[in-house]
């Protein structure tokens, strides 16, 4: 069912690809659903940038090139991505699939934000999903400790993984984000972290939930 559900909101993001428009594609097992419908889709884009090898590699086996980032010169029309976990307001936790640098830098790149998910990723308060951080392989014991101390956070690092940056991630148990703004601020300023798995500043301008026998939207604008 969940697949369905997934296979539906991907395929429903399809709409918001315009014949000719410039396309940031995320990673993860709901974008890959959107991949196979961008595949088939009547409207091309004129260029798409991705967030990871495996999204490269995917978009190559339909067809599709990409490019870089750098060779960009102007925004991106849009970003097609799923999350983690999705609030009442729209903040997300992104990074499961490891390419949330990426991830958060070609979001920022984008005019508009497409977040795809399925009901299951909707939650009153972010958390229970542990919050990915990418940091500097040096600094992992510092960041650890840092975590434990000061957020009551467990962590947990991707053992044999390594981010496209170079760097490793930590998984972050246990933490309480009753404020996700704040926690990304206090999480950001700890040395040797590079990227927090919070998305607060890059919401979604459009979240598309796949529910049971529908796709629904949920508009940034309208979140109060």
């Amino acid at each position: 069912m969940t697949d369905l559900k997934k296979k539906s909101v991907g395929f429903a993001a399809i709409e918001f690809v315009e014949d000719g428009c410039s396309l940031g594609v995320g990673t993860g097992s709901t974008v890959d659903f959107f991949i196979e419908s961008l595949a088939y889709a009547n409207s091309k884009p004129g260029l798409i940038v991705s967030t990871s090898k495996r999204t490269d590699d995917l978009l190559k086996k339909y067809g599709l090139s990409t490019v870089s980032l750098l060779s960009v010169k102007k925004q991106l029309d849009v970003y097609v991505d799923g999350a983690d976990e999705v609030d009442g307001k729209l903040n997300l936790i992104k990074g499961g699939g490891g390419a949330l640098t990426s991830e958060k830098i070609v979001a920022a790149s984008a005019k508009k934000f497409i977040c795809i998910v399925d009901n299951t990723k909707i939650v009153e308060r972010l958390g229970a999903f542990p919050l990915p951080i990418e940091i500097v392989p040096s600094a992992r014991e510092l960041i650890k400790n840092q975590l434990r101390k000061r957020f009551n956070g467990i962590s947990r690092e991707r053992v044999g993984f390594i981010t496209e940056h170079g760097n490793s991630i930590l998984d972050v148990f246990g933490l309480d984000i009753d404020d996700p703004i704040t926690m990304a601020i206090e999480l950001n300023r700890i040395p040797g972290v590079i990227t927090v798995g919070l998305f607060t500043d890059q919401k979604p301008d459009v979240c598309l939930v796949g529910d049971n026998n529908r796709v629904r939207k949920i508009f940034k604008e309208e979140i109060t």
